[in-house]
């Protein structure tokens, strides 16, 4: 069982992933480990389109909300709408996991870590676009 978009990217293979990855801004250090990342069936699980732009986009934004947690400066409001946008786009991005099943895989998941940690930690960023 893997995701209907899977052979996509699969049969376009390792220099059409790498041009579109690159192009999307991903670090050209990670490009062998994201591809096979991708290729373990790992992205198909985490993400609803598993697309080399997406992949990109997926480590950008953990990188940058977990860069954001490391420095929370939750009275500052550019900050605030910082988190909220990013969270939010990474939550577009990402499938629910498994409750048990890919946490006892994984371990904690982007998902756990800056989707429902930002919103469990920091609430209030997240009620503030509610009330818009």
């Amino acid at each position: 069982m893997v995701p209907a978009d899977y052979f996509l990217l699969a049969d376009a293979g390792l220099e059409e992933f790498t041009r579109r990855f690159l192009g999307a801004g991903g670090d050209p250090a990670a490009v062998d480990e994201e591809w096979q990342g991708y290729l373990s069936g790992a992205y198909g699980v985490c993400l609803k389109e598993q697309t080399a732009e997406n992949i990109a986009r997926k480590e950008q934004l953990v990188a940058l909300i977990e860069g954001l947690l490391d420095s929370s400066q939750p009275e500052d409001a550019g900050w605030r709408g910082q988190l909220r946008t990013s969270v939010d786009e990474l939550d577009a991005l990402e499938r629910p996991f498994a409750p048990d099943y890919d946490r006892a895989r994984w371990g904690p998941s982007s998902r756990d870590r800056c989707i429902t940690g930002s919103r469990e930690r920091f609430p209030d960023v997240f009620v503030e676009a509610a009330v818009r």
